[in-house]
């Protein structure tokens, strides 16, 4: 799983990931929140997630976010470990030979429009799944607004 900088607007101790497959991904937003606040937690996740395909981030968001995603490629390839690992993701997806000394030059070149795009493409709340830990009978009627609950 490849972390990733949430959009800094949020206001929840949380992390992101995107996991890749071959050929496929999946994203995961994570909120450790305690139950009395679990609702609004996903709430704030989907607004967030609206908000990003309605309205692009501003040139200040995704510079920051430029600047975590290229310091980060740099410094998890300045090791063996991280090598190996950034040469197997680029076999398993076919990316082309200058794949590493191309990836900081291209995040840096995405523009705010090319973001909202993406989420706009990729980011389908309908089609989101929603896992909840945590004690059921305390939230279990909080989350009735956002899909069906399982067990």
């Amino acid at each position: 799983m490849t972390p990733m900088m949430c959009r800094p607007s949020f206001d929840l101790p949380e992390c992101c990931t995107i996991s890749s497959r071959y050929r496929d991904a999946y994203w995961v937003q994570v909120a450790s929140v305690g139950n009395a606040v679990t609702a609004p937690a996903i709430k704030e996740i989907l607004y967030e997630i609206d908000r990003l395909r309605n309205e692009p981030p501003t040139e200040k968001e995704l510079n920051e976010i430029q600047t975590f995603m290229s310091g980060t490629f740099v410094m998890s390839n300045s090791a063996r470990e991280g090598i190996v690992s950034i040469l197997s993701f680029q076999d398993l997806h076919g990316l082309g030979p200058d794949y590493l000394t191309t990836y900081v030059q291209k995040v840096r070149a995405l523009t705010p429009q090319d973001i909202q795009r993406v989420a706009q493409e990729y980011l389908k709340p309908e089609k989101m799944i929603i896992v909840v830990v945590g004690e059921k009978k305390e939230i279990a009627d909080t989350l009735k607004g956002f899909a069906p609950l399982g067990n």
